[in-house]
C-alpha cells in the first residue's frame, strides 16, 4: 500500500493538535534552531515532511519508526531521560495524527527504561523492541486492541549484538551494533577486516524466525555470555543508529552528535551472493557479508541525528531525534517525521545526463545519427523509470553506452563528449545497477 501522499483527513480516535491522550502526550511542533549547509540540498530536495512527532514537549526522545499494515499506523519506538519507562507512539497514517501511546513494561510489570532502539513489524503478529543486548516482543494484537496507558512485553531474546536498532525483512530479525570506539564498545568477535582491508568493529545479527510462532526458534545454540548465536552476520561501519530496506538496497542510518551532520548509506544487497566471509562463534560456522566499498552505491547527507526508518511504497520514512526538547540546542531541530522519495532522486539523475546529451548536440559535440539514437535511448529510460522499473530503465542505458561507444559512430561524436557521456552514464549505473 502506498502511503506516501499523506491525506490528513480527520479520525474519529485521532488526538488534535495539541490535545493530549490518556498517558499526556501531545502532538505540538517545536522550536530549534535551523543551521543551514549546502550539503543538506539534495535532502531538502527529495524530502517532504510528515506527521509531527508526537511528546516532544513531553520529554520523549524519538528513535525509531515502523508501520502496521493492517490499521494504517506509523509505531514510533521512543526513550526518556531518567527512570521513566520507554514509549511507543501510535499515528494515524492517514490524518497524521496521534491515536494513542503506550508507556512500556518488563514481563514482570517493572518500567523498561532502557534506551529504546527500534521496532518492527514482524509478519502482523509482534512488535520489537531492542536495546541493552536484548530483543523484547509485544504481540500486534495487544497493540492494536489495547487503551490502557501500560503495555507489558510478551517475551524477550538475548541477542549477540548491542540491540541499538532493530529491522525485519524476509523471515529474518537483524538486530545491530551502534559501534563508537571506546564509549560504545563492541565484542571482539564483532571486530572483522572488511575486503578494503579496514577494521569494522559493528555488525547487525540476522536470525531467522520459525514460521509458526515467529519467534527466534528455541534450541539455538548460544555463546559462553548467553547471547544467542546469529544465522547471518552484515559487517557494518561505525555510528549506525538504523537499518532499512529499500528495492534491492541496504540502507544505514548514521549520526553521532547534535552539531554533527547525518547520513544515509546505500549498499547492494549482497545477501543473495556467496558470504563474503565465514567466522566461527562458539563451534558454530557463520556466514557474514560487508557493507563496504564493494556494495556501496549512494550516500545522502542529512541534517543532524538521524534516528531508523521504513521503507513505504518506495519512500523512505526517516525519524530524527532532533526534534526533542534536549536537542533543540543543536544545529538543526526538525520535529516532523521526514519522506524521502527516492524514485525523485533517480529521475534527477537521468536527467542530468538528457541535459547533457542536449548540450553536446547543441554545441555539433554530437550528431545525428548518433544524437536520436542516444535520445531515444534515454526517453526509453525515462518511460521505464515512470513506470517503476529500474532494472528495465537500466538495460537502456546500457543500450545509450553501447551506441555512444560503437566504432562506426564515432565520426558523429567528439572525444570528450564521449568521454563525459559514457563517465556520466556509468556513474549512474554504478548507484542503480544491481550486480
Amino acid at each position: 500500500m502506498l502511503i506516501g501522499t499523506l491525506s490528513f483527513t480527520k479520525h474519529a480516535d485521532a488526538k488534535s493538535g495539541g490535545q493530549a491522550d490518556d498517558n499526556g502526550i501531545t502532538q505540538e511542533e517545536v522550536q530549534g534552531n535551523a543551521v543551514w549547509s549546502d550539503d543538506y540540498q539534495r535532502f531538502f530536495d527529495l524530502k517532504k515532511e510528515g506527521p509531527i512527532v508526537p511528546g516532544l514537549k513531553q520529554g520523549l526522545v524519538p528513535q525509531d519508526v515502523d508501520y502496521i499494515e493492517s490499521k494504517d499506523w506509523f509505531v514510533i519506538s521512543n526513550y526518556r531521560d531518567g527512570d521513566l519507562s520507554s514509549m511507543i507512539t501510535i499515528v494515524d497514517a492517514k490524518t497524521g495524527l496521534l491515536i494513542k501511546s503506550f508507556q512500556l513494561e518488563n514481563e514482570d510489570g517493572t518500567p523498561y527504561v532502557l534506551h529504546s532502539g527500534g521496532v518492527a513489524t514482524v509478519s502482523k503478529r509482534h512488535l520489537w523492541i531492542a536495546s541493552g543486548s536484548e530483543v523484547n516482543y509485544i504481540k500486534l494484537a495487544d497493540i492494536i486492541h489495547s487503551n490502557k496507558k501500560l503495555i507489558s512485553f510478551e517475551g524477550h531474546f538475548h541477542v549477540d549484538s548491542r540491540a541499538s536498532f532493530v529491522d525485519y525483512k524476509n523471515g529474518v530479525l537483524w538486530v545491530g551494533d551502534f559501534a563508537n570506539g571506546d564509549k560504545y564498545p563492541t565484542k571482539e568477535s564483532h571486530h572483522i577486516v572488511n575486503r578494503d582491508n579496514e577494521l569494522y568493529t559493528g555488525w547487525v545479527a540476522g536470525y531467522r524466525l520459525d514460521e509458526k510462532r515467529e519467534l527466534i526458534p528455541e534450541g539455538k545454540p548460544k555463546n559462553p555470555d548467553g547471547s544467542i548465536v546469529p544465522d547471518l552476520v552484515l559487517s557494518i561501519p561505525d555510528k549506525i543508529q538504523g537499518m532499512g530496506f529499500l528495492d534491492n538496497e541496504l540502507v544505514l542510518s548514521e549520526s553521532y552528535g547534535r552539531f554533527n551532520k547525518s547520513y544515509l548509506w546505500f549498499y547492494k544487497n549482497p545477501l543473495s551472493e556467496n558470504p563474503h566471509k565465514t567466522i566461527d562463534l562458539s563451534g558454530n560456522s557463520v556466514p557474514v557479508w560487508f557493507l563496504d566499498s564493494q556494495t556501496y552505491k549512494d550516500s545522502l547527507t542529512m541534517t543532524p541525528l538521524s534516528g531508523g526508518m521504513r521503507e513505504q511504497g518506495g519512500e523512505l520514512y526517516v525519524i530524527f531525534e532532533s526534534g526533542a526538547e534536549k536537542y533543540l540546542n543543536g544545529s538543526y531541530a526538525l520535529d516532523r517525521m521526514q519522506i524521502l522519495n527516492m524514485f525523485k532522486d533517480k529521475e534527477q539523475k537521468l536527467a542530468k545526463v538528457r541535459e547533457l546529451t542536449e548540450s553536446y548536440g547543441a554545441s555539433g559535440d554530437l550528431k545525428d545519427p548518433l544524437k536520436g539514437q542516444l535520445m531515444n535511448k534515454l526517453q526509453q529510460a525515462e518511460h521505464q523509470l515512470e513506470a517503476g522499473s529500474t532494472d528495465h530503465a537500466v538495460s537502456h542505458l546500457e543500450d545509450f553506452l553501447e551506441a555512444v561507444n560503437n566504432k562506426a559512430m564515432q565520426e558523429y561524436i567528439t572525444s570528450d563528449a564521449k568521454d563525459a557521456l559514457s563517465g556520466q552514464v556509468n556513474d549512474l549505473l554504478d548507484i542503480w545497477k544491481v550486480k
